[in-house]
């Protein structure tokens, strides 16, 4: 029983930053007073949707550098370079 508490756990874990992510991108990339505003909510939320189906979720930590891999599903043919 205590393995079984113990995924139920780390689930919640991951839906909750997943959560969060969702949330933060939101609040980074939306078009109406988002701090870089260059997307509606539901393009943000399509984005993300097309990021963390694109790898396994132990590969993503939830931070900026993932926010960015979504700002290039968002804006695919803009570079700083």
């Amino acid at each position: 029983m205590g393995q079984v508490v113990g995924v139920v756990v780390e689930r919640l874990c991951i839906a909750a930053e997943i959560s969060k992510f969702y949330k933060y991108v939101i609040d980074f990339y939306n078009n109406e007073d988002g701090i870089y505003p260059i997307a509606t909510e539901e393009e943000c939320v399509q984005a993300v949707d097309q990021y963390l189906l694109s790898k396994p979720l132990s590969e993503i930590e939830f931070d900026s550098i993932d926010r960015e891999s979504v700002r290039m599903i968002l804006q695919p043919g803009y570079s700083i370079f």
